[in-house]
């Protein structure tokens, strides 16, 4: 037997061209869908055999029982093909979590209060907002891929609030702030590496990744990028000064990676110490990021260009940027005319 909520309402009409159409309701939205046909007996046998098709996809779609385990098996599977491993990572953790509010219950099962229960218990853990909001972005676009696979009819979770954050101002270095961290770093290899995030904004992995080869003819290219997308960096002039000291060393092996046995979270814990010791407390390797970027706005290049540069997928995380220029405020208001006549 079909469950109630199975049950649609379905109309077959002849419009006043003489064509038939099915008239239904689903979601809440009216739909229709012409027949193609003005025989009536025809109409009739292709409506009965739409209503059966429609009732047996719903029904197929709530007695289907996907598991979370499962679920989440799959989707870090597709992560792992398609996004970075800072994705893979975020995922495999905030799954982690949810399982322990729901249990592995079917994916049908969950909803927006496993979600309040999960941001509950981050924060009692002293997780940030920031954090959670996270959790919650990545948890709802994995729902979202299951609606596209086919195990949701919708996402349940859609709706779902991120929790509001205090804007904090961006953190970057001047150059007298800049010369002090460089004073701070004594051994050759790690000012490299130093110059080399100052100079590019690429994120941590992407200048741990690098090769020899990825340096040639006037651009550093990015090939195991956070986006999935390749993306090449003009060398500057003063990183240019930079890789001429690495190929005049005869210590340095140029084959394979440039920056080889670095452990990504030492790094990020050595650039911290730096900055703690040149007094620039609560700054972090990200904001080498946030200075080159707020180099090349100060220096009036475009938002487009600093997202290209960036490798950001979303021109408005470039615009966090955007307050540290009035140009294209003093632009907006050239562009108006004095009305004539």
């Amino acid at each position: 037997m079909i469950p109630d909520r199975l049950s649609i309402i379905m109309r077959l009409k002849k419009r006043d061209n003489g064509v038939w159409y099915i008239y239904w309701s689903e979601n809440g939205r009216r739909r229709k869908k012409s027949l193609g046909t003005k025989n009536k007996a025809e109409a009739q046998v292709i409506f009965t055999k739409a209503k059966r098709e429609y009732l047996l996809r719903k029904l197929s779609l709530l007695e289907r029982t996907v598991r979370l385990d499962d679920f989440v098996q799959e989707y870090l599977d597709y992560i792992e093909k398609y996004l970075s491993e800072a994705s893979y990572r975020i995922a495999q953790n905030a799954f982690r979590l949810l399982k322990q509010i729901t249990g592995n219950v079917d994916i049908k099962a969950i909803n927006k209060k496993h979600l309040d229960k999960l941001v509950n218990m981050r924060l009692k853990q002293g997780q940030s907002r920031a954090t959670c909001n996270i959790d919650i972005r990545t948890i709802k676009a994995a729902f979202s891929k299951a609606v596209e696979w086919g195990y949701l009819k919708y996402n349940q979770l859609s709706g779902y609030k991120q929790l509001s954050i205090q804007e904090k101002p961006l953190k970057f270095l001047t150059d007298k702030q800049i010369n002090a961290v460089r004073k701070q770093i004594k051994d050759t290899q790690w000012r490299w590496l130093f110059e080399f995030y100052l100079n590019t904004g690429a994120r941590r992995n992407e200048v741990l990744n690098l090769n020899w080869q990825d340096i040639k003819d006037g651009f550093i290219l990015f090939r195991k990028t956070k986006t999935k997308k390749i993306r090449y960096v003009p060398i500057s002039s003063e990183l240019k000064e930079i890789i001429q000291e690495m190929n005049n060393d005869p210590e340095v092996i140029k084959i394979g990676k440039i920056f080889k046995s670095f452990d990504p979270k030492y790094v990020s814990k050595k650039f911290s110490t730096w900055f703690k010791q040149a007094g620039l407390e609560g700054y972090t390797l990200h904001c080498l990021r946030h200075t080159f970027a707020s180099k090349l706005i100060m220096a009036g290049v475009d938002l487009r260009t600093v997202q290209e540069l960036l490798g950001h997928s979303d021109i408005s995380t470039t615009l966090i940027y955007s307050h540290l220029t009035k140009e294209h405020l003093i632009n907006a208001i050239k562009k108006l005319k004095r009305p004539t006549g």
